[in-house]
């Protein structure tokens, strides 16, 4: 194996690389989980906080993008994963847990996690390390809360879940606690237990729908065959990593390895997602031929290879993978942003009783300036709207330096895009052209939106090659006999579109013209429904 292998192999086996033993046995473990588990708890987790000095946090991020260089979009974020928890380490933090009950899937809710200190652990110290960690990880809707349950234990979570596992009513888990606890026992620093209770399983068994072939024979029958799926990452004595299914009898086992060689077929045959389908053929037979399943027993085990070239090719698997775990996240982010630039359009409206033309126009009419120049002073940028030389054009020497200063408002959150769309761009952009919200050189009213605010396109996205300097009064040049022109992209399948009643979407990239036609204009007089 070579070297550099070695090094991505070592976090990706630790997952959040730590190393060795840790010094609790497996009684204390269980002993310490029990008091927030129940007949709702599906999901438990382990991490060996003490030695999270062992982790290999720029080898994590470059295995996770699937690339040996830094991807920033990764990095930044697992450094701070790094920094919280060795700050939690330093005041004497030796296990964290995780909880997760079918009650806690809930907006207001989410994982209870448990931190327990080392004898000498400093239980003040650990407090006020939390206290200004949570704000910096919190959801502004429900922020964490941190809060002492008993001598060496804190309960972190929203208000609602730390509330709810305060007063827990538990129940005796063994498939969860105790197989936990001999996972950890057995070296691993990272272990993950998935075992539903029985309502789970009942409502599995009454609602599995039809499979396609060749899984016909996965049957809701079969959430009685298997009692729990466990994952397990160690570095001591070596490296590795390994998921277990573990089934009620060996002949089970047999019919599940079966049914896991067979999901790349099977993916071959879902209809329903299109095109995608083939990727997700393609992703699950890498997966497959780079961690085959095997029988141990009662158990499906998949292990983790060592072989370098089946480990870059999970490399460049779990690099898919984070992008599109992250890829959800950026949707939000995208979405805000959208809905930041509109509600910047309706201040700027509210104070000229117009909204803004697509460009700051001089005395002849002649474009000089973007309309995202001119709603910046909504966008909590009064500072640099104040720099610019609103009489001179975008490219002009004072206004061209100004160009650098883009706001993150108009950057994707994609750092991929970033780079593809080039410096000074941004993917935001109005429709312009006859009839759409921005044909006017003085700018429209809502008053004159007459299809429908809740039907009309305000702003879009586009593909990064179509990108503008943001500065510039270039924009999407709506072609009504061609509207998808210029929105198209291979990328993804939709593009994130703000309306004008302020309503945020995504409209899919291969929308019927006549629906998109409509939605451009903005008094065409068409009848058409929008989810």
């Amino acid at each position: 194996m070579t070297p550099a292998n070695r090094s991505l192999l070592k976090p990706l086996c630790a997952m959040v690389l730590v190393g060795s033993c840790a010094s609790a046995n497996g009684a204390n473990r269980a002993a310490s989980l029990a008091p927030y588990l129940n007949d709702d708890t599906f999901v438990v987790a382990y991490l060996d906080v003490a030695s999270a000095d062992r982790v290999d946090w720029e080898a994590l991020s470059r295995l996770l993008s699937g690339s040996s260089n830094d991807a920033p979009g990764n990095v930044l974020p697992l450094r701070a994963v790094a920094s919280a928890i060795k700050s939690l380490q330093s005041g004497g933090v030796e296990t964290a847990y995780a909880v997760l009950g079918l009650g806690d899937v809930a907006h207001d809710r989410g994982p209870l996690v448990v931190l327990t200190l080392k004898p000498d652990g400093n239980a003040q110290a650990v407090e006020n390390k939390l206290l200004a960690l949570t704000p910096a990880i919190s959801n502004g809707r429900y922020p964490l809360v941190a809060k002492r349950h008993g001598p060496s234990t804190f309960l972190v979570g929203t208000d609602a879940t730390v509330s709810k596992y305060e007063s827990l009513a538990a129940t005796q888990r063994d498939d969860l606690g105790d197989s936990l606890a001999k996972l950890a026992d057995d070296g691993a620093a990272l272990a993950i237990v998935f075992s539903p209770g029985n309502d789970f399983r009942r409502v599995v068994r009454e609602l599995w729908p039809a499979m396609p072939a060749p899984l016909e024979e996965l049957h809701g029958e079969l959430a009685d065959r298997w009692l729990r799926l466990e994952f397990a990452a160690k570095t001591h004595p070596q490296l590795s990593a390994k998921f277990v299914m573990q089934a009620s009898d060996a002949k089970s086992a047999q019919l599940f390895a079966q049914l896991v060689q067979a999901l790349p077929d099977a993916a071959n045959n879902i209809s329903e997602i299109g095109p995608r389908r083939h990727d997700l053929k393609r992703v699950l037979g890498t997966l497959i031929e780079t961690v085959p399943p095997r029988i141990d027993g009662s158990s499906v085990v998949m292990t983790l290879p060592s072989d370098d070239e089946q480990l870059a090719k999970l490399g460049r698997l779990t690099g898919e993978a984070t992008d599109a775990a992250l890829e959800s996240t950026r949707r939000q982010q995208r979405m805000q942003q959208l809905k930041r630039m509109a509600l910047a359009m309706y201040n700027y409206e509210d104070k000229y009783k117009h909204l803004p033309p697509s460009a700051i126009r001089d005395k002849d009419g002649r474009p000089l300036l973007s309309w995202r120049v001119a709603v910046l002073p909504w966008l909590e940028e009064q500072k640099l709207f104040d720099q610019f030389h609103l009489d001179e054009p975008w490219d002009s020497p004072h206004n061209r330096a100004l160009a650098d200063k883009m706001p993150e408002i108009y950057a994707d959150p994609n750092p991929r895009i970033r780079s593809l769309a080039g410096k000074a761009k941004t993917t935001f952009v109005v429709p312009t052209g006859p009839g759409t919200m921005f044909d006017s050189k003085e700018g429209i009213t809502l008053r004159e939106v007459t299809d429908g605010a809740s039907k009309t396109i305000l702003i879009v996205e586009t593909p990064p090659q179509e990108a503008v300097i943001w500065t510039k009064p270039e924009d999407w040049e709506v072609d009504l006999a061609h509207p998808r022109q210029g929105l198209e992209r291979t990328d993804r399948d939709y593009v994130t579109t703000a309306w004008c009643d302020g309503h945020v979407s995504l409209v899919p990239t291969d929308v019927d013209p006549v629906k998109l036609r409509a939605a451009v204009t903005r008094a065409g007089g068409e009848v058409v429904d929008w989810p």
